[in-house]
């Protein structure tokens, strides 16, 4: 709603009190505050808890005390505002038939879409071809692949939290050697600075991890939709009924890749020549589906693992002897990367 002109929004200020105890002590907290409010109740919680001091038994408490306050003023302010809005009305202040011209064509303008007729959606359609997917023979590599993208978030996430924790545990060693220093070469402006900033590198680092995982789950979505879309596309076009799980990846060198997930066959066989051929399919693209494969493969080994008690395994990938030096190469270079071996991993080629 937009606001009336020559109308100002009316700040007020007002004293948030916390009262706690710290040992023997009885401690108040006292934070003057503007509304309508304009921050972020957790941000504030954070800052009040390093910059006084406040002990750490008391954090929740404080948290929804100060949460409790902000909503219950708020909503006292805007209460406020609305019976001014109100008296201005029935006053005559304001003309009821331009208010509502204006909520009119404010709302017109802001949603036009209702009166297009409806389309289906890129994710309606998507939603229709996974449901036929997943109650096909292609479920089982639908599912793997998902499960592989969510053990590659899993990593993330524990990278991220093990990365905080460093910098947690380092800012904790800093702040106690700088409360040692507190009174003799250290003033509280320095421990407030030190904290200040402690804040501002936590605060980016968790931007930084925030970014970068929804980076990776936007490029994770597109690359499965896509896989989905080409994996049943090419399912109608083939005539074959056999009930084998299989997808058939076209290569520009007159070779296929034909992928076999049975749950008793431990053997992946690539790039074989007996397939039918398209010649305009590029090496980047067969390299981006190979890679599907290899994660497609992982997770199908991690499900493996869970049903039977950790028997050791061995899963071979044969490629045609005529595969050029080039694409095995970097075949070769895409395992070490998806399945992260410690061991050394030596691959020659068998000319």
């Amino acid at each position: 709603m937009k606001k009336s002109k020559g109308k100002a929004s009316s700040c007020t200020k007002k004293e948030f009190v916390f009262d706690f105890r710290a040992g023997k002590c009885n401690c108040v907290l006292k934070v003057p505050l503007q509304f309508p409010a304009q921050v972020n109740v957790s941000d504030l919680h954070g800052r009040l808890m390093m910059l006084h001091k406040i002990p750490c038994f008391i954090e929740n408490e404080l948290k929804v005390s100060l949460f409790n306050f902000i909503e219950k003023e708020t909503l006292l302010d805007y209460d406020r505002e609305a019976e001014l809005a109100l008296q201005r009305l029935s006053t005559g202040e304001v003309d009821v038939n331009h208010l509502a011209s204006a909520w009119s064509r404010s709302y017109v303008e802001t949603t036009l879409e209702h009166a297009r007729p409806e389309e289906p959606s890129w994710d309606e359609d998507f939603a229709d071809v996974y449901h036929e997917l997943i109650h096909s023979p292609a479920s089982d590599t639908l599912l793997n692949l998902e499960h592989n993208y969510f053990v590659s978030i899993s990593e993330l996430i524990s990278e991220r939290d093990m990365e905080i924790k460093k910098l947690q545990e380092r800012q904790a060693a800093e702040m106690d050697k700088v409360m040692h220093e507190l009174g003799s070469t250290l003033s509280d402006h320095d421990v407030n600075a030190v904290a200040s900033q402690h804040f501002d590198a936590q605060q980016v680092l968790e931007n930084k991890w925030s970014s970068e995982l929804q980076q990776v789950t936007t490029i994770q979505k597109q690359e499965y939709q896509e896989w989905v879309i080409k994996l049943h596309q090419d399912l109608q076009k083939s005539n074959n009924s056999s009930q084998i799980k299989s997808t058939f990846v076209k290569t520009d060198k007159d070779k296929t890749v034909f992928l076999k997930f049975l749950n008793q066959n431990q053997s992946v066989k690539l790039h074989s020549n007996h397939l039918f051929a398209s010649q305009e399919m590029t090496i980047p693209w067969c390299l981006k589906r190979a890679e599907l494969v290899f994660k497609c493969v992982k997770g199908f080994m991690m499900e493996m693992a869970s049903w039977d008690g950790g028997i050791s395994r061995t899963v071979q990938f044969v490629v045609p002897k005529s595969i050029s030096e080039e694409m095995f190469y970097q075949l070769s270079n895409m395992l070490p990367q998806i399945f992260r071996v410690s061991s050394t991993l030596t691959l020659t080629s068998k000319r």
